[in-house]
């Protein structure tokens, strides 16, 4: 499972490769995830705007969706740069607050079933245990 991942737009894929070594630090906005598989949440939002549905997606239906194509090739670093389909981009800038907030939910709920113990609850200074509800409350708040 990764462990910091950030989201960011940038205007092409070569301005977002530009960023594999040092991030996208303050040129870009972004938001910062910690503990999630960013492509496999890119491929799960993707598939609610092209079929919406209140449930999870089943995880085979989920592993044989499109998922997202890296930027550049992914190195024994564990750093990797993707690009979000269009689709997605397009639907998540015109998402309404309500909308937004339904994918989370779905989203969050899907991951606290399979990761429940292996979610970390965060101070501020460090991890105080693993799972509740609480880690994903504050993971939905900072991902969303």
């Amino acid at each position: 499972m990764a462990h910091d991942i950030v989201f960011f737009l940038a205007a092409d894929d070569e301005t977002a490769a530009a960023t594999r070594l040092r991030g996208p630090g303050e040129a870009f906005e972004s938001v910062t995830c910690r503990f999630i598989e960013p492509d496999s949440a890119i491929a799960e939002w993707d598939m609610y705007y092209e079929e919406p549905s209140a449930e999870a997606p089943p995880v085979e239906r989920l592993l044989g969706w499109v998922w997202p194509e890296w930027v550049t090739a992914p190195l024994n670093d564990g750093v990797e740069v993707f690009a979000l389909p269009q689709r997605l981009t397009r639907a998540l800038a015109n998402a309404s607050s309500a909308e937004l907030e339904e994918l989370a939910g779905r989203w969050t709920s899907r991951v606290r079933s399979e990761y429940l113990i292996h979610i970390p609850i965060f101070d501020g200074r460090g991890v105080l245990g693993w799972g509740g509800v609480r880690g994903i409350r504050s993971a939905r708040r900072a991902c969303v």
